[in-house]
């Protein structure tokens, strides 16, 4: 897949959360309302990846699982895989235009655009990444810049 614009705010994505994550595994003491958080981020990827492959999503998921920071690396480090192999499959706008029908999590009927539910995942790690920083200033750390202008400066 060449570098498209869904491709690139998913490495966007992935590169922030790793940011972030240092800055969790760094402070002393812990974040734990931090950690819980980056362990949202990735449930809800897991939950949106399922409605887009067409799973239940009637299945009820602890949106907040309580997760030690090491298993939530490891859920990030699986989604994010899956979250990949599945945006390189995206090949053309039509793909993007497809509508996703599901059972939100109060088992609503719903029916959204993928590139919006894409979009929705971007925009929600950037929401609790910054509830993170903000925790992380609270704890007396500096969080990691996590904007996207700065992810596209370290590429140049």
């Amino acid at each position: 897949m060449t570098d498209t614009p869904v491709l690139r705010r998913f490495q966007f994505d992935v590169w922030a959360n790793a940011r972030i994550l240092v800055a969790l595994q760094s402070a002393n003491p812990s974040v734990p309302a931090g950690e819980h958080l980056f362990a949202h981020i990735h449930q809800a990827q897991r939950i949106w990846l399922g409605r887009i492959l067409g799973n239940d999503s009637t299945q009820k998921f602890d949106r907040f699982p309580s997760l030690t920071l090491t298993e939530a690396i490891a859920l990030r480090d699986d989604i994010t895989k899956e979250l990949h192999a599945y945006i390189a499959t995206l090949c053309q706008e039509a793909d993007l235009a497809r509508v996703v029908r599901f059972n939100d999590l109060s088992g609503n009927p719903q029916a959204d655009r993928l590139a919006d539910i894409l979009d929705q995942l971007f925009v929600h790690g950037a929401y609790h990444r910054a509830q993170i920083a903000t925790l992380l200033r609270q704890a007396g750390i500096t969080p990691p810049n996590t904007d996207y202008i700065a992810y596209v400066r370290s590429l140049k």
